[in-house]
This record gives C-alpha cells, structure tokens and sequence, in this order.
C-alpha cells in the first residue's frame, strides 16, 4: 500500500512539474510574440521615418533644381559684396517659404507629414555652419559637423548647402525612433561634365567591362560583353568579358521617346531579360535637366586672350598679330619668319647638341655675367658649367635653351619656337612663357614651370625617367599637344617613372595626346596647410588619344577584395586629372592598365573597351578569354571621381552663364 502512495504522488508531482514548464513555456512565447510583434512595430516605424525623411529631402533637391534652371533668379550680376544674401533672396531660401510650405502646410493631407520634426538648409560654403532660415534642426544635427570642410570665398560664385531633414515616431505609433537626413549640395558655375565620372554628349559605348565610381552622363548608352583592341600588326580584335561595373548613378536630358528606350536598357521589362551590369543592380536612371554646356570655341579664345592681356600684349594693347606686338612692345624690330624645329630636337637627349646648327643662330653661355637676352633672331642658351640666373629671355626668333646646371628664368617670350632640354640639376621658369610658334620640354631631371604657357603652334611635353612640375595653366592655340614619357619601363619591367605634377587647366586646340606616364596632383606648399594638391584638367576641341598607360602592367592582386569597390597599387597609380573633348574619343583598358581618378567627358561619342584579369601580352589573348581569368578579378579601366573639382575655385575653368547644381552626400543617423 505504502509502495502504491509513492506512485500516485509521484505521478502528481510529475503532472504539476510537467503543468508548470508548459505554462512557462507558454507564457514566453506568447511574450516572445508580443515582444516581436512590438519590435516589428518600432522596426516597421523606422523604416516609415527613414522613408519620410528621404521623400523629403528628394522634394528639396528637386525644388532647388527648378528654381536654379529659371535664369532670372540666378543673376551674375549678384556678384557682389551681398551675393550670398541676394542668391538666397531669389532662391526663396532666406526664409524657406518656397521649401517648406509644400511640407508643414496643415491642409496637405499626406499622412507622412506626421513624422516631420523639422526642415533646414545650413550654408557651410566658408567653413561655418550657418542656418538659413529657422534654426531649429542645427541643434539636432551639430554633433554631425566637428569640423566644416569647406573654406570658399563667399564673395565668389560656388556655394555648399546641407540639407537637413529630422524626422520622429508619430505619436500613435510605438516606440520613440528619430532619424536625421542630410544630403550635400554644391551650387557652382562650372561646368556640367565636371559633375561626372563618366559622360559623352551623344553615344557612350561600354565595351567590355569598365570599373567606375561616380555618376555618368548620357544620351545613348550602347552596352556589349566584348571590347575591342588593336595588336602590334593593326589588326582589330573583340574579346569576351564581363559586363561593366557602375557604382554611382546615370542622368540623362535627353527627349521622352529615347528616354523610354533608355529606360528599357536599363531595366529591362522582360522578367528573363540579362541585367547588363557586373555583379551589381542596375544604376538609377535620372531624366536631368540642368546640363549646362560650354562653347569650347569662344572658350579657348577667351582665355587665350586673358592670358596675353596679363603680360600686356593683347590685341588691345598693340595691334598687328602677336609676332608684331611682341616685337613693337620689346623694340625688336621686323619680325622674323619662324621654322619649325621643335621636332628635331625631340630627339635622343645626349645628341641633342649635335641636332642643332648653332651656325643659324646665336650662342649664350653661362659666364656668371649674363642676366637678360633681348635679341634679333635664332638664340641658343647653354648653362652647362656654372649655374644661371635670367630675368626676362625675349627673342624675336626661335628659342633653344640646354641645361645641366642649376638655371632659373623668369618670363620666356619669343616670335618662333621655345625649347627647353634639361639634362641635368633643376630647370626653373618662375614667370610665363609665350610663344607664336612651337613649344617643347625634355627633361631627364626636374623641370618647374611656375607660370603659364601661351603657344600658337603644337606642344611637346617629353618627360625621361624624371619629374616636372607645371603650376600653371595652359592654352595652346592652332596646335596639338603631345605628353608623354620613357617608354622603356614596360620592357624592362619596372614602375612607370615618368611623372608630370600639374595644377593646370589646359586647352588644347586640336589633338591632345598623353602617353606612357604618371600624371599627380600638382605643386602642393610644403608646411602650409591652406595649400591644396590640385589636378590636371585638360580640355581638346579636337580628339582625345590617352595610350599605352602601364602598358602590360598588372596589379600586384587583380583578384577583387569585398567591400573595396578600386584595386590598389602602389607601382600603379591613378591619373589625377579630367579629360574633356569636344568631339569623339576611344579608350582602351586591355593592354593598359588605366586608372583615372577625376573624370572623362566628351562632347561627341566616347567608347570605352575594357578586360578584367592579368595580360601579358595582346597577340596572347584567346577572344573567349579562356586564358585569363576575368570573373572576380578587378577592371583594366577605372575611373574614381573626384568632387574636390567643384569647390576649388579655379578661376581658368570654363565659366557658363547659371549656376548648377551637384548633389552629393547622403548621410542618414
């Protein structure tokens, strides 16, 4: 009997125990649900207020471009001592009427307006965090501004604003979740293609697969899994790859029926339709309206023209062509015809001495006396045992300087041809050079050139195994304009060694070529930090040849890294520089290794051809690259973009006649 009681006690206990952990497990998941469904509320919030805050700041963006692309709210003639007060007057911006009222109006019957804490455009263009209109998101948001990046003269015509968007939970939702939305926009007068990494005028052709960062431009866009390439014997070649990879975002103004077809290519309406694009969604596609073109013709001149005027020989200081104004303002007498040997001395640099008939022209060696040339006809300048120190080098006749000591000039002015051959120590000009013939530089050591270049002929730029450094700007009219270095890295193996530092903007009248070299941002001032490392920023009314960059070189690791969109080398680097043409240009990355950091723009067609993976060798290339490996490696054409471009205030760019609008950050805390 005894046995029997423990039983039924033990079957109670175990059926109490067993009531319990059921109740328990119950009740936990009944509050795990509860708790879910509670999380999925405040997730679901989150989401609606991050959504609210974009839709906003999208509306903003929006209401700004329209009002930009009505010329007669953005005036040149405000700019003056109130410009920035005046700019925001026109804009509506001094108050926000025009902005916020589409939002906080109480009749607006959009339910989302709910979660609206605040708007507010904050001006940051000189550095300072300044409120235009109502303040009261600035507190919410100061923490995000340490330091201001920008540091602009506001007296100037480029101006940085953030919008400001902070939006709350409603109050009949559940939690408390606030989210901030600020996107950067630059007002500025440049230039359109400026804005973009990638741009053409009419046809863009992505053949094979590009990498580039940063938003493109086009009317037409033509996409293929083949790029095409030209071996030693000239024969053409198309070779399968991936499709190109875009990390950035397209525009386009282009009518509604190509805009449709546009649309089409990119998001294909077919469900089984092959997304065109390596590895990633396809871009947004924006119809913008606010491109703003330049007349390279009238460009060109127009700065060709200040350029004179600053060294007092524009045609409304003398008369007569440039030759005779050089000539009457220097008292030089009759003008000499001008012969073409820039080509010859471009030739083998320890010839160099043997290639020139000095019997033509007349010699001057450095004697330690010889300070200033003013002379009649042909001149050749030695500095090859003492160093030299000129002050002005005016010639009417052509220009022939050789050095391999220490020499330092101020301004090169000349009727026919300047040459400049440096073999050795430094070669200095710290003032202008003008020419109405051709100009040249060789240099096997380094070459400075502090100020600008004028030339009426073509322009040879030759760096060998050194380094030159061009501080100023550059307008070459009637000519081409040939850059290039050493073409003996690639059969030796080596890093590219020939390098051009330039804080230039160039204008080119006809051809521009660059070839087999390094190109950097240009003269930075040691120990000032106010000092910016600018770019290259060359401009040719005729085509644009960039070629055998890197030639055969590979990266040290072409395999892709996650989350790094650009591969990195240190033997392979970027070209810090924007390309405009204002007709057609073609690009190969299949046998270069082509980087761009900044942009590449033409007014015509611009076809890129480009392979990913490692290459050797262009005659060793199977067209169904079944001999390298192209998946999962990085591109042989990269373009980085840079906005720096559109806050530098560089005063030789092309000015057009509105201000335009580049939206660039976005930051959601």
């Amino acid at each position: 009997m005894k046995s029997l009681l423990n039983n039924k006690g033990n079957t109670l206990l175990n059926v109490m125990i067993t009531t319990v952990v059921l109740v328990t497990v119950g009740m936990a998941i009944v509050s795990a649900s509860i708790g879910g469904a509670k999380r999925t509320e405040v997730r679901e919030t989150d989401i609606n207020i991050t959504y609210d805050a974009l839709k906003v700041v999208d509306r903003v963006t929006a209401e700004l471009s329209t009002k930009l692309s009505d010329p007669t709210n953005v005036d040149y003639a405000l700019a003056n001592s109130n410009f920035l007060y005046n700019l925001n007057n026109k804009l509506g911006l001094e108050t926000l009427n025009s902005v916020t009222d589409l939002f906080m109006n109480e009749s607006n019957s959009d339910t989302y307006l709910e979660s609206i804490e605040c708007i507010n455009l904050i001006d940051i263009t000189d550095g300072n965090i300044t409120s235009i209109g109502s303040d009261s998101c600035v507190g919410n948001v100061s923490s995000l501004y340490p330091t201001a990046p920008f540091d602009l003269d506001r007296n100037l015509f480029t101006r940085v604003y953030d919008i400001v968007v902070v939006t709350n939970t409603p109050d009949d939702q559940e939690g408390f979740v606030q989210r901030t939305a600020i996107k950067r926009v630059i007002l500025s007068p440049i230039p359109s293609f400026l804005k973009y990494a990638v741009g053409a005028g009419e046809t863009l052709h992505l053949n094979g697969s590009p990498s580039i960062v940063g938003n493109l431009y086009v009317n037409d866009l033509l996409i293929q899994k083949d790029a095409e390439y030209t071996t030693q014997s000239q024969a053409l070649n198309v070779i399968d790859t991936p499709y190109p990879s875009i990390y950035g975002d397209l525009f386009t103004n282009i009518n509604t029926a190509n805009y449709t077809s546009l649309k089409e290519l990119v998001y294909p309406s077919t469900p089984d339709s092959e997304i065109k694009f390596y590895k990633e969604d396809a871009p947004e596609l924006y119809h913008d309206s606010q491109f703003v073109d330049i007349d390279f013709n009238e460009t060109i001149a127009e700065k060709g023209e200040a350029m004179l005027a600053a060294n007092d020989l524009s045609s409304g200081d003398y008369s007569g062509t440039l030759a005779e104004r050089i000539a009457s303002k220097f008292g030089l007498g009759s003008v000499l015809p001008v012969d073409d040997i820039v080509e010859d001395i471009l030739g083998n640099i320890t010839d160099i001495l043997d290639e020139i008939d000095l019997t033509d022209a007349d010699l001057f060696r450095d004697d330690g006396s010889l300070t200033q040339i003013r002379h009649i006809g042909d001149v050749v300048v030695l500095a090859l045992d003492t160093p030299m120190n000129l002050t002005d080098v005016v010639v009417n006749g052509d220009i022939t300087i050789i050095t391999d000591q220490p020499v330092s000039i101020d301004n090169i002015i000349s009727t026919g041809n300047v040459s400049l051959v440096n073999i050795s120590n430094t070669l200095e000009i710290t003032g202008d050079i003008i020419t109405t013939g051709s100009f040249s530089i060789e240099a096997q050591e380094q070459l400075n050139i502090a100020g600008n270049i004028y030339s009426e002929g073509n322009a040879f730029i030759k760096s060998l195994d050194s380094t030159i450094d061009l501080r100023g700007d550059m307008v070459v009219r009637n000519g081409e304009l040939i850059i290039s270095g050493n073409d003996n890295e690639t059969s030796r193996g080596e890093a590219e060694n020939d390098t051009i530092l330039f804080d230039s903007v160039i204008y080119v009248e006809k051809t521009a070529e660059i070839s087999n070299l390094n190109i950097k941002g240009g003269y930075e001032i040691p120990g000032d930090e106010t000092s910016k490392r600018k770019k290259l920023i060359l401009l040719s009314g005729d085509d644009l040849l960039l070629t055998r960059m890197n030639e055969f070189r590979n990266f040290s690791d072409s395999r892709e890294t996650e989350g790094q969109l650009l591969p990195f080398d240190e033997d392979i680097e970027p070209l810090q520089a924007f390309f405009y043409t204002d007709t057609n240009a073609v690009l190969y990355g299949v046998g270069s290794q082509f980087f761009i950091e900044g942009g590449i723009f033409s007014k015509g067609d611009l076809e890129i051809n480009a392979i990913r993976g490692e290459v050797v060798s262009l005659d060793k290339l199977n067209p169904t690259s079944s001999n390298i490996n192209q998946e999962d490696h990085y591109s042989r054409f990269n373009v980085d973009y840079d906005q720096s471009v559109l806050t530098d205030n560089i005063d030789f760019l092309p000015k057009v006649d509105r201000l335009s609008m580049y939206s660039s950050d976005l930051i959601v805390r």
